[in-house]
């Protein structure tokens, strides 16, 4: 065989991987959590392994090859792994634009069921503010009462919906800063962010140390805390001498080396049974007297969490609380682990 049919042979044995191929492997780790860089050292990594294969390969080749033939091949083999790397970049940048686009959709959506929700006890209000000044006039006290307590329900579930409201701004500010980041730079504001409303209803937050130091898509888990935690802490049962909410952490296994399940737990209401089917539906609130809301937080978190590669799920019963789940996709990294500041 000729040098050169021998390298025409080398060169027929390299095929182009095709782009759909490459664009489903970024897609892949894309969900797995690992970031661009990361996957051009995996990249870089099986580079040198195909070109230390094919020098083995060459040697032990038997025929006479041509130099100038074996240089079009590397000059080929290069091409093609520069080419998977741009393919590679450009699905990572879509993918994140996708992503952004998702979030300002499902916020803007949430905002405006909000701000029609705040229509209604505005307008208790006010119409409670008007009975009482004609109550005035007329010189019947007696029926003040009822006008306050108008007022008092109208404050109440404005300031419920304001909480929520606080929410919004946070995961606003999320989906504005770096997507991956560590988890606990994530879970932490939001118990600040919550910390009003665990003290006025007297439940305790604990988080089951130490975190693990992972990376995480801090715009998905963040309002995945803000709705999960807010939900524990309004629907707490009164009745218990003591009342808490706990987040844990912890890989799933077997084999999912880039999957974490984060847990909400707590001992307040419980959802009862009959009513588990309906738990995410849009609007839907199994204790609607127990708490304000719009009902759309467990809804929106589930699209969140399933849009991003994991999935949401809980187990509950009526009076002893509920666990609500939901996994992550996320990777190691380097910082030491470190209790959470509180």
């Amino acid at each position: 065989m000729s040098g050169g049919s021998a390298g025409g042979t080398l060169l027929a044995w390299l095929e182009v991987p095709k782009d759909g191929a490459v664009r489903s492997h970024a897609r892949l780790r894309y969900d797995q959590g690992y970031d661009i860089e990361e996957l051009f050292i995996e990249y870089g990594t099986l580079s040198k392994i195909v070109v230390d294969r094919m020098s083995r390969a060459l040697e032990q080749y038997p025929d006479p090859t041509d130099p100038i033939e074996v240089g079009r091949v590397f000059s080929r083999l290069s091409a093609g792994l520069a080419g998977i790397s741009e393919r590679t970049a450009a699905v990572y940048r879509e993918t994140e634009v996708r992503h952004q686009r998702a979030v300002h959709v499902q916020l803007e959506n949430y905002v405006r069921t909000i701000t029609h929700e705040l229509k209604q006890p505005l307008n208790a209000i006010q119409a409670g503010a008007g009975l009482l000044e004609e109550e005035g006039r007329a010189s019947e006290p007696a029926a003040r009462p009822e006008s306050l307590g108008i007022i008092r329900r109208g404050i109440h579930r404005a300031m419920s919906l304001i909480d929520e409201i606080r929410t919004l701004a946070f995961m606003e500010g999320a989906s504005q800063t770096q997507p991956w980041q560590s988890l606990d730079s994530c879970v932490h504001p939001v118990l600040a962010e919550l910390g009003d409303l665990a003290r006025r209803t007297d439940v305790r937050i604990d988080v089951v140390q130490p975190l693990p130091t992972i990376d995480v898509d801090t715009t998905r888990v963040g309002i995945a805390l803000v709705n999960l935690v807010s939900n524990a802490i309004k629907y707490s049962d009164p009745e218990k001498p003591e009342r808490w909410v706990r987040v844990s952490v912890e890989r799933v296994e077997p084999g999912e080396a880039h999957l974490w399940r984060v847990t909400v737990s707590d001992n307040g209401l419980g959802v009862p049974k009959a009513f588990h089917p309906q738990v995410f539906e849009r609007h839907f609130r199994a204790h609607p007297d127990a708490a304000e809301g719009t009902g759309l937080g467990l809804a929106i978190t589930r699209q969140v969490i399933e849009q991003g590669g994991g999935r949401l799920w809980f187990e509950s019963e009526e009076g002893k609380g509920s666990a609500f789940h939901f996994t992550i996709p996320a990777h190691l990294n380097d910082m030491a682990a470190r209790p959470l500041e509180r």
